[in-house]
């Protein structure tokens, strides 16, 4: 017999956590099905930790070029990405458990695994099946793919998405950037800080 909730949301991301929040507090029997860390894209590998090196690099740039205008005088200046990336999946890891805390306060059910639609509203994890008597709600979220028309297939090594950039060790070199939308400016800012030399691409005027 299948485990039943009212509501079960697939996706643990911004969208998915808080749907799963709302509907409790409506009084729902809310679950939520997530096969990666609670909080989704934004926390654990898209705004919350970008946005924790993009401090990092405000700093470096602060320091590098307007500490004298400001009335400090610094000596040489020396980045460490490795150091910036680790301090920013801290701050990630934070957050993750701040989602984590809100389920269990708001009593929703997370279900860790990857969800499968079975007919019926029903969703198979594994071996179990859940059944929500009202709705199950998809918030599945996106996920990055390369350019293979031109030659770009993502392989991780010399070409890799936001995702893989999140965990370099160490600012390469040289960097180029595909796309100057919000998320391509804020790595060439990011790794520009840290001393690498990009070159941001971008087909629109």
């Amino acid at each position: 017999m299948a485990t039943q909730y009212d509501v079960i949301v697939l996706g643990g991301g911004p969208a998915g956590y808080v749907c799963a929040i709302r509907a409790a507090q409506l009084g729902l029997a809310t679950a939520v099905v997530e096969r990666e860390k609670l909080g989704g894209v934004c926390v654990n590998i898209g705004c919350i930790p970008t946005k924790a090196l993009l401090h990092s690099a405000y700093v470096a740039n602060l320091v590098s070029h307007d500490a004298k205008e400001l009335g400090v005088e610094v000596g040489g200046v020396k980045t460490d990405y490795g150091i910036a990336m680790r301090r920013s999946r801290k701050v990630s890891e934070q957050n993750s458990k701040g989602v984590e805390f809100l389920m269990k306060k708001n009593k929703v059910t997370v279900i860790k695994g990857s969800g499968t639609l079975q007919p019926g509203r029903k969703i198979k994890v594994g071996n179990d099946v859940h059944e929500a008597r009202k709705a199950i709600v998809i918030a599945t979220g996106s996920r990055v793919k390369g350019i293979p028309q031109i030659g770009l297939d993502i392989n991780k090594t010399t070409v890799i998405s936001s995702d893989e950039a999140l965990f370099l060790e160490q600012a390469p070199k040289t960097m180029a950037v595909v796309g100057a939308g919000a998320v391509g400016c804020e790595f060439a800012d990011i790794f520009n800080a840290f001393g690498t030399r990009v070159t941001l691409i971008e087909v629109l005027p």
